[in-house]
């Protein structure tokens, strides 16, 4: 579980990628109150509080992209379906492809 998790290449299990969302959520609301919490401190630090929170949103974004890109790799799709607007919540839902495909091999 989590072999390469900043790579595109490969493909997750449905539980590997819900794990993956509620890391992507943990993250943003512990960056978010500390941010907020500091904020309140010091108002004088606005541009800074922003580019701390612009640069802490990158990772975050790539790995919430890779994650899904290999997700969607798993039921058969290109990485690029990521960009859909629902398409995050409905491959939660979807099952496994149920043998290799040209992702990659299939994961018990």
């Amino acid at each position: 579980m989590f072999k390469a998790p900043f790579s595109f290449k490969g493909r997750i299990g449905m539980l590997e990628y819900f794990i993956s969302v509620l890391i992507y959520i943990v993250y943003l609301l512990l960056i978010k109150n500390y941010l907020i919490d500091y904020l309140f401190q010091s108002f004088e630090d606005v541009g800074t509080i922003f580019l701390v929170l612009s640069l802490s949103l990158i990772p975050a974004i790539y790995f919430a992209l890779t994650q899904g890109a290999k997700r969607n790799h798993d039921i058969g799709n290109s990485g690029w379906f990521i960009l859909l607007p629902l398409n995050n919540f409905i491959i939660l839902f979807i099952p496994s492809e149920k043998a290799d495909n040209k992702y990659g091999e299939y994961l018990d």
